[in-house]
């Protein structure tokens, strides 16, 4: 008898569980984390577990507010995704999403429980938020060295780097007001003979190290090289790896320029040593 009782109590529910629908699961997102550059896709799931056809509408809700429906429509004991495109400002929102069915079924969850997620600022639209990316606009220079570092259009380094008159001068062309014409032409200059210089000297190299190639490849056929061959084969050694300690040097925007400043102080060490040497001589030429 009292087995008989308790299927009596179970088989309602057995019955109302084959005979509803609704939500399944939470929402969730297609990014992470979330950002305002890009379009979001919320996601939910739908489960029709009653035996008619399941028609109605899934809404995106937004802080409390209906903002974008979605026609549903799934077939008796099938499973649906529901995917409701949204474009998020930077914020703190509260996201759930509500089912209404429109053909008079019984729905057992029709809204999940809101979610509270952060939309991060992406200025650069590369789905990395500015917090965690280096390169806010996307410029080629890391913010730290960027003196506009949520605008692209502007590529230039701050001046406490050192290089932000030099980069107005050789790749912009352009300078301030205060910036003489003089000084702009003689960088210029000097750039373009950089840049050339760099060419040259990897071209160089490379004809040095496929030398280098083929007189090892000689001397592995043999079976000794003579002191000849050794000779040749050091000395392409060396101009190889000169070439590539000069190429780098010329390469590399700040290794040069900051040479050129050493080699600027040594000269001006030597001439201020040139000219004490003769004001001492001229003053024990007076002393005499």
């Amino acid at each position: 008898m009292r087995f008989i009782v308790s299927i009596y109590l179970f088989v309602p529910t057995i019955v109302f569980a084959i005979g509803s629908s609704g939500f399944v699961d939470g929402v969730w997102f297609s990014t992470d984390p979330l950002v305002n550059s890009t379009e979001t896709v919320v996601y939910a799931v739908l489960h029709n577990q009653t035996e008619e056809m399941l028609d109605g509408i899934a809404t995106l809700i937004i802080n409390g507010d209906a903002t974008v429906a979605q026609e549903v429509r799934i077939s008796a004991g099938d499973i649906q995704k529901v995917d409701i495109p949204y474009t998020f400002d930077a914020g703190v929102y509260t996201v759930a999403i509500s089912f209404t069915a429109s053909n008079g079924s019984d729905v057992t969850l029709p809204r999940l429980p809101k979610r509270t997620v952060t939309v991060f600022v992406d200025t650069d639209g590369d789905s990395i938020p500015d917090k965690d990316d280096a390169d806010d606009d996307n410029d080629g220079l890391l913010d730290t060295e960027d003196q506009a570092p949520l605008e692209p259009d502007v590529s230039e380094r701050t001046e406490s780097s050192g290089f932000g008159f030099l980069e107005r001068v050789t790749e912009n062309g352009t300078a301030s007001s205060t910036e003489t014409a003089a000084l702009i032409n003689l960088l210029r200059t000097v750039e373009e003979a950089r840049e050339k210089s760099a060419a040259a000297v990897k071209e160089y190299e490379q004809e040095r190290r496929e030398e280098l190639a083929l007189l090892k490849e000689q001397d592995a056929q043999t079976e000794g090289a003579t002191k000849k061959e050794e000779s040749a084969l050091k000395e392409q050694q060396l101009a190889a790896a000169g070439a590539a300690t000069l190429g780098f040097m010329l390469d590399k925007k700040f290794v040069f320029y900051a040479e050129i400043v050493v080699l600027s102080l040594g000269a001006l060490h030597l001439l201020w040593v040139w000219i004490k040497s003769l004001l001492r001589k001229g003053e024990e030429e007076m002393e005499e």
